[in-house]
């Protein structure tokens, strides 16, 4: 889990610079999907906190 966790923060990390660049990227209007820089962000500290988490235990 804790490498699942840390791809994702690749993963999160290589989308946060596209989408900062190209803000149509990553957006699908019909359905409400989108994923915003801040998002992003989010998503690497969420996964951090996984790992520390997971560490712990």
């Amino acid at each position: 889990m804790i490498e699942i966790a840390r791809a994702e923060i690749e993963l999160a990390r290589a989308q946060f610079s596209i989408a900062r660049r190209h803000s149509t990227i990553a957006f699908e209007a019909s359905n409400h999907y989108y994923y915003r820089p801040l998002d992003l962000a989010e998503k690497i500290l969420n996964c951090r906190q996984v790992i520390d988490e997971l560490s712990r235990a």
